[in-house]
Formats: structure tokens, C-alpha cells, sequence
């Protein structure tokens, strides 16, 4: 996780680290939060699934057994990726992300260690949901 303000570096951060990891061999998904309004469920994950050439067909928010089911494929689909090729995800503006991109992201953490994968979430302090998140993250830098 890269915490910090508007304008500390993170993104810029971030784009050395996905040159870098480009160069030795892996791919790069990348998705952002919109704090514009009006963005869809799950924008994020769709924005970087995107990149690997496949759609997100998210359940109903009602149903929770579909939503894990759900969970289930994203990371599953992400799983035969990461097995074709290394992949970084990064997701930036995390603080404007859904709370359901949130959720996805910390049951998607919890499979990382069994993968070729690295994930690297972006976020302002003061979004709650980041305290939340790190206790996934195997390092936590604060800009």
C-alpha cells in the first residue's frame, strides 16, 4: 500500500514501479477509483480486468452468495493469468473506490500469497477503508 495526500507521489510511485516490473517480464493491470459520480459497481476491477481482455459481470448487491461467487471468479480469473505471466495490479484513488471494490480487494488479498502477483492499492489517509486494507498488505509506505 502507497498512502499519502493529493499530490505526494504516489501515482508517480507507481508508474516507476509497473516500468520496472514491465521490464522484468510482467504484466500490469491497472484500475482507479472516480470520485465523479456515477461510476459503476466495481469500477476498479473493471478498469484492470479490462487490461487482461475480460469483463465483469458483478451479481446483484442483494445476493451474498453470488457476491462471494463472484469474488470466487474474479480471483480465479486472476489466478490463470497470473499463471500465463506475472502480474502487478495496481489500483490507484483508492479513497473514492465503492465499498464492494474495497470488500473484493481484501478477499482477493487473502489468495495473493498462492499467486504470481502483486498488488498495489493507492489511497489517501483519511479513507477509512485503507486501515482496513492494510492489515493485508505486506508493507505499508506513507508519503
Amino acid at each position: 500500500m502507497i498512502v499519502g495526500p493529493t499530490g505526494s507521489g504516489k501515482t508517480r510511485l507507481a508508474d516507476e514501479l509497473a516500468s520496472s516490473a514491465k521490464e522484468h517480464g510482467a504484466r500490469i493491470l491497472w484500475g482507479r477509483g472516480w470520485d465523479g459520480g456515477g461510476a459503476p459497481a466495481y469500477w476498479p476491477w473493471s478498469q484492470a480486468l479490462r487490461d487482461a481482455g475480460q469483463t465483469l459481470d458483478p451479481p446483484e448487491p442483494a445476493d451474498a452468495e453470488a457476491r462471494f461467487r463472484f469474488f470466487e471468479t474474479v480471483t480465479e480469473s486472476l489466478r490463470a493469468e497470473a499463471a500465463r505471466q506475472p502480474l502487478l495490479i495496481v489500483f490507484d484513488d483508492l479513497q473514492a473506490a465503492d465499498d464492494d471494490s474495497i470488500v473484493l480487494l481484501e478477499f482477493f488479498a487473502t489468495e495473493l500469497p498462492e499467486m504470481s502477483a502483486l498488488v498495489l492499492a493507492l489511497g489517501r489517509p483519511e479513507t477509512a477503508r485503507l486501515d482496513e486494507l492494510g492489515r493485508h498488505a505486506t508493507r505499508t509506505l506513507e508519503l
